[in-house]
């Protein structure tokens, strides 16, 4: 009977201690950043940031992974922008841009933010981005936003970022509207510097919605010696209406996908 007793309660011991062991495992290992020891121990791209030499998709002759009916809005974009036109985008109605567009925009700079658990990204259309790297689990139900929820991790030098939950307002590329693909959009990016002024992402989107496989890009940063600057998006808006007042449409346009 007492062998019994202590093999019962060695089973239950794996029992219960087993799945505890197993997320120990699951969890990221070396340092995560989690405190302020931590933090100084990772690559120092915290400061300004100004993305350059990046050719978005529609002003360049790619051939884009992207199902039928994405295709087609990318398609009609690339034929406005040849004919000296502007496309049709949330930016032009104040509508943030949301992931991953929010991060393709030249000439503009993006402020980024270290603390224990979490990066902060500041665009400078001040869309704010929160990176949690405190090794939380994704939400069960998130609530879509434009930006996602995005959980972190360091793999050595590298930072990699998982983003779900995105709106289907939001554009995945400039002018581009996430859609129906939002069901199943996930977006992995990979920051590294290249040097010390120069940061580098690695972004592969993933969608059985919107792609036949997944969709890769790089974007490369330059640091930058001033912060962002304000920007309001709806006190730079410079349509007119015929008596020359200003108007403001907040009518977004349909889905196309």
């Amino acid at each position: 009977m007492l062998r019994l007793s202590i093999s019962a309660s060695v089973l239950l011991g794996l029992v219960v201690l087993g799945p505890t062991r197993a997320a120990a495992a699951d969890a990221p290992q070396g340092v995560q950043g989690r405190d302020w020891a931590e933090i100084a121990q990772l690559p120092d791209f915290s400061g300004s940031w100004e993305l350059f030499g990046f050719v978005a998709a529609q002003r360049n002759k790619e051939v884009t992974p992207f199902k039928p009916s994405y295709q087609k809005v990318l398609d009609e974009n690339r034929a406005i922008i040849k004919r000296g036109g502007d496309i049709p985008s949330n930016t032009k109605l104040c509508i943030p841009t949301g992931l991953d567009s929010v991060m393709e925009a030249p000439g503009r700079v993006y402020e980024f933010l270290f603390q224990p658990g979490e990066i902060t990204i500041i665009p400078q259309d001040n869309y704010v981005r929160h990176i949690y790297t405190d090794g939380r689990k994704r939400t069960d139900h998130p609530k879509l936003s434009f930006n996602g929820e995005s959980l972190g991790h360091w793999e050595g030098q590298v930072l990699v970022v998982e983003t779900a939950a995105l709106l289907p307002e939001g554009e995945f590329i400039h002018g581009v509207r996430t859609g129906p693909a939002s069901a199943d959009m996930r977006i992995v990016e990979r920051f590294y510097l290249a040097d010390k002024d120069k940061l580098r992402v690695d972004t592969t989107m993933y969608s059985d919605v919107a792609f036949t496989k997944p969709y890769t890009r790089t974007m490369n940063y330059r640091r930058v010696p001033f912060p962002v600057a304000e920007e309001i998006c709806t006190q730079n808006n410079r349509d007119l209406d015929a008596g020359g007042n200003q108007i403001f449409n907040t009518t977004p346009p349909p889905l196309k996908n």
